[in-house]
């Protein structure tokens, strides 16, 4: 603990000389002015308790010297002004008192600026460890704010891929759901705190026994595990659920826990479903659309022999009617009649009927 005007004195050598040993006379001048007084009252002569306070104030705000310098001038003043006349050996008490009592002022003195050292050095020590403090204090502030905006983040994270995480602890039994996976489950996160048998009743009735074996399972063999499955909400509807799970094991190799996700793709499902209906209808327009291309193909390749047919025909009853029929004009229509009803039945209807669709042809050249 430093003094203001200790502290003053030690800021310029020069002017603390002066004033330190200026304290000294001016303490035993105080000294001797109030006994002086004491003595004109006529009331008992105390110098030498005067004189042991001022050397006591020169000790504590000067210093060792000018309290030795004080402790020898009031010795001299003692002698000079008061009992100039007593023995010997009471003088040497009276100056193995001051005597004593300097060393003892010396020794205080002493004490006191060890002791002042001491404090300074744990006052700065304090002053470092608080500043240290500070700092830490700042950077857990720092570290708690970037924590809450990690959390912040991976909820929101969370609630756009309609993911939520979970942790199972196998030793405590403790269980961990973040706020998305509540909420997946039709849960709120705030209503109540969650388990692990909570989730697992809403899991649907039919899904049920697969997933408790699947997970007894992967326990038993401290195994990753993947699996599909429905959950009914409060509400009755319903949910498709993906989930992934991991363990976690200590140094020993000992299971600690498992920590898993939960995706909600029931919008997945959803459209999976009407891709499917999507691709058999387009099945079903395809086919629809071939039929009738076939029909088209199939009226063709059927009505151009019989149209020549028919021809034939027609020209053979002219040549039959005409007034002197003309039977090999006759004879030759009826051969081409015949030859155009041949092609057709030899038609090679394999392009239009794939040997797939299992229709057969009846030619010698098709099967």
């Amino acid at each position: 603990m430093a003094y203001p005007l200790k502290a003053k004195w030690i800021e310029r050598p020069a002017a603390s000389f002066a004033l330190r040993y200026g304290l000294a006379v001016v303490s035993v001048a105080a000294a001797l002015g109030w006994a002086q007084a004491f003595l004109y009252f006529h009331l008992p002569q105390p110098f030498t308790a005067f004189a042991l306070s001022a050397i006591a104030i020169t000790y504590w705000y000067g210093g060792t010297m000018p309290g030795i310098f004080a402790a020898s001038l009031s010795l001299l003043v003692r002698g000079y002004y008061f009992e100039p006349e007593i023995s010997t050996v009471s003088r040497v008490l009276y100056d193995l008192v001051f005597l004593i009592f300097a060393l003892l002022m010396t020794r205080i003195t002493r004490t006191r600026n060890e002791l002042e050292v001491r404090v300074a050095e744990r006052t700065a020590e304090l002053t470092r460890a608080n500043q240290d403090l500070k700092l830490e204090i700042a950077e857990r502030k720092q570290a708690e704010e970037k924590l809450r905006q990690s959390e912040a983040y991976l909820h929101e994270a969370q609630k756009l891929g309609r993911m939520g995480s979970w942790a199972h602890n196998a030793i405590s039994g403790s269980f961990f759901a973040s706020p998305e996976l509540l909420r997946i489950f039709g849960r709120e996160p705030n209503e109540e705190k969650p388990t692990w048998e909570m989730l697992r009743e809403c899991i649907h009735p039919g899904d049920r026994p697969l997933y408790v074996e699947m997970v007894t399972k992967a326990t038993s063999e401290k195994a990753d595990w993947d699996f599909d499955y429905r959950i009914v909400l409060p509400d009755g509807s319903l949910k498709h659920i993906h989930a992934v799970a991991r363990p976690v094991f200590n140094g020993s190799g000992d299971l600690i826990e498992y920590i898993g996700t939960v995706m909600d793709v029931t919008e997945r499902k959803r459209a999976e479903d009407d891709l499917r209906k999507a691709q058999a209808d387009l099945a079903h327009v395809s086919r629809v659309t071939t039929m009738g291309e076939l029909t088209a193909s199939l009226a063709h390749e059927v009505n151009q022999p019989i149209a020549a047919a028919v021809t034939n025909a027609n020209t053979c009853l002219r040549w039959l009617t005409a007034a002197t029929p003309n039977l090999e004009e006759a004879r030759a229509a009826v051969a081409r009649i015949v030859k155009d009803g041949t092609r057709a039945v030899e038609r090679n209807w394999s392009p239009i009927f794939p040997r797939s669709w299992g229709i057969a042809c009846n030619c010698s050249r098709c099967c």
